[in-house]
């Protein structure tokens, strides 16, 4: 058997060494965190909720969660980003109160760094509306600087 090395072995090694990205060694982690409260009345199926964007070079860490209170029977979401609805993870019950990952675009090894001007965080309501008053939060680690 040979050795093989990983991209920032080989960075590290060459001569000169190739510097990492900030948000790939040696940057700081910072926290998104954006709560969405269902009006009065329940939403529409199909309903997009906007949230705020992450910053332009944040790269996402593993641990991303979404949480939810009680809503509809048969209620999915789905959350994303703009161009890509179930980037983070896709449509997920949330007709009891509970929490999922969002980690699915890790799930083949890759990683998820934002593009030039950030990007916004989207979620995507179907098959049943969202439930007046429900609660849906999104908690988001990345790495950047």
């Amino acid at each position: 058997m040979g050795d093989v090395y990983s991209s920032g072995y080989n960075n590290d090694n060459a001569a000169p060494p190739v510097n990492h990205e900030p948000n790939m060694g040696g940057g700081r982690v910072r926290y998104y965190y954006d709560t969405y409260v269902q009006g009065a009345a329940d939403g529409a199926i199909g309903d997009v909720i906007h949230f705020k964007s992450l910053p332009e070079g944040a790269r996402k860490l593993p641990g991303a969660k979404m949480f939810f209170s009680a809503g509809n029977a048969g209620a999915t979401f789905a959350v994303g980003v703009t161009g890509t609805a179930t980037k983070f993870v896709a449509a997920t019950a949330i007709a009891a109160a509970g929490s999922a990952l969002m980690e699915d675009e890790l799930a083949s090894g890759g990683t998820y760094e934002t593009p030039a001007r950030g990007i916004e965080v989207i979620g995507t309501n179907a098959v049943a509306a969202i439930k007046a008053a429900q609660v849906i939060t999104l908690h988001i680690p990345y790495v950047i600087d």
